[in-house]
């Protein structure tokens, strides 16, 4: 009962601004035509990609240390360390991608999100940690009401991926301001490299794994850009889209609180409960966000959601993306915490390393096939493999350890 609460707390307080970037997705889906969407999600996607690689080595690893460094003492130094940190290599970042946009390789207006997106990821991954949850939701509520807003003003009448892109990166600044106010960091001009080096050890090799999944969700979108159609490629991406901000919803806003809560429990060694918290937090999660899926899809075949009435929703290009990301999200909520809590996130990489081969050979053969629906279901086999690979991988660490299941 109590993981239930917890539950519906997170979906609660993450609700309105999920739907409010739901109403946003639907808009600009509305508003651009399908290949000019593609475009404009693609680019979003890629730039989630650099910054994982620039702010994932200390971003990721917060949650999972931050009970750690409490317990010690240091917190106000270590969070002050990270802003300090995700200040500095905001303002490289910006240095180096404004490169190719001076040339002209590039519109200006495919820069920014690299940078607006990483550093707010970071600030409220310190109150993610802090399970400071209505704080989080507050400031994520800005980023959706501003996005929404600019969407409307600056999108409608001129539906180009250049402004869907300005008003999404604009959206994730003011938000990511407000969240630095909201967690009231002390700031250094320089971040104390000591307090913060096991977050990057950790940290570090996560991003390696967070790569190694970019390379399935963004690598589909470039065989759909090199080897499909602009419309197809817009179809998959809307399906991506719409699924990651109605079925993954339910299991993000679930791990939101599972997964710090269980790292809570692991921190002073119980990991019976530690496993226990994620696994039914999963169990749950996984339940409602397959209820939520019929749900819509009922609600498609009976007329009441006209909203996805558009050239780039498919229903069955929906549900298999849908199937893969819940696949993949609770996954990721269930088995990577085991893993990095056993020090070996190496294997969460490895998992995604299979599912890169089986994708390219999967799509080649259901292409090959005249298959309609091949990229879609080579998105589906590819987190199978990874899935499957993750699993077998954490359970044999586990036989050999004796310290998560026997």
């Amino acid at each position: 009962m109590k993981t239930m609460l917890r539950l519906v707390e997170a979906i609660v307080i993450r609700s309105a601004p999920g739907v409010l970037n739901l109403i946003t997705l639907l808009l600009i889906g509305k508003w651009m035509p399908a290949a000019d969407y593609g475009a404009y999600s693609t680019v979003v996607a890629t730039s989630g990609l650099v910054s994982s690689v620039a702010f994932g080595p200390f971003a990721f690893a917060i949650v999972s240390q931050h009970a750690k460094i409490a317990a010690e003492g240091k917190i106000k130094e270590y969070e002050s360390s990270l802003v300090s940190l995700s200040a500095l290599v905001s303002l490289v970042l910006a240095v180096v991608v404004s490169v190719p946009a001076y040339f002209g390789l590039l519109p200006w207006a495919f820069i920014a999100p690299f940078v607006a997106f990483g550093f707010y990821t970071t600030v409220q991954e310190i109150l993610h940690a802090r399970l400071s949850l209505w704080l989080y939701g507050t400031a994520s509520l800005a980023q959706s009401i501003a996005y929404i807003l600019l969407a409307w003003v600056i999108v409608r009448p001129n539906p180009t991926p250049s402004m869907a892109l300005i008003a999404f990166s604009a959206s994730y600044a003011v938000a990511a301001g407000i969240s630095l106010l909201l967690s009231r960091p002390a700031i250094l001009l320089l971040p104390r490299f000591s307090v913060v080096r096991e977050t990057l050890r950790v940290g570090g090799t996560y991003t390696l794994s967070t790569i190694t999944e970019q390379c399935l969700y963004l690598g589909m979108r470039y065989l759909l850009l090199w080897f499909g159609t602009p419309q197809h490629l817009g179809v998959f991406s809307f399906s991506v889209d719409l699924a990651q901000r109605v079925v993954g919803f339910i299991i993000n806003a679930s791990s939101f609180i599972t997964v710090p809560n269980a790292f809570k429990h692991a921190s002073t060694g119980d990991t019976s409960e530690f496993r226990r918290t994620l696994m039914v937090g999963a169990a749950l999660a996984a339940l409602c966000s397959f209820v939520t899926l019929a749900g819509i899809m009922a609600s498609y075949e009976t007329g009441y959601f006209s909203a996805l009435s558009n050239e780039l929703f498919r229903p069955l290009s929906f549900i298999i993306v849908s199937i893969a990301i819940m696949l993949n999200r609770t996954k990721k909520m269930a088995v990577d915490p085991i893993a990095i809590n056993n020090r070996r996130p190496l294997v969460i990489a490895l998992g995604y390393l299979l599912g890169i081969p089986v994708m390219i050979a999967s799509c080649a053969g259901l292409t090959g096939s005249g298959i309609s629906l091949a990229f879609e279901l080579s998105y589906l086999f590819a987190y199978c493999a990874s899935t499957l690979m993750t699993l077998l991988l954490v359970r044999n660490q586990s036989w050999a350890t004796g310290r998560i299941c026997g």
